[in-house]
């Protein structure tokens, strides 16, 4: 269960898929327990499908291959996550859904993501 906050989605950052996004985990502010440790920061991402499709998420160490940080998905009301921590996943998505992630740093303090979905 996370102490997860509704404002949480409403200021998630918007993602297109194939056009990675470059953040830290230290943007959000929101204090949502994801899938790092306890006290460490996050970012929401929010992703409103553009076509029916399996996507493929996935937060990056930045200017690489690596995936050193979790990414999660929120229901829509940013009350618990959907499903669980995952590095790399492959999703079907429906036209026109909103989707959110959560990222959150591996270690303590902040970590520099690159956050990519990609449609299949």
């Amino acid at each position: 269960m996370i102490d997860a906050q509704p404002f949480a989605c409403a200021n998630a950052l918007p993602i297109t898929p194939g056009m990675p996004r470059t953040t830290s985990t230290c943007v959000g502010g929101d204090h949502i327990d994801g899938c790092g440790p306890a006290n460490t920061q996050e970012v929401v991402f929010r992703l409103d499908v553009p076509a029916s499709s399996s996507y493929q998420i996935a937060a990056y160490d930045t200017g690489t291959m690596n995936i050193s940080n979790s990414t999660a998905q929120l229901d829509s009301t940013c009350t618990k996550l959907s499903g669980g921590c995952i590095g790399l996943a492959g999703e079907a998505f429906t036209q026109g859904q909103v989707v959110y992630f959560i990222v959150e740093a591996a270690a303590g303090g902040c970590a520099t993501i690159d956050f990519s979905v990609i449609a299949n």
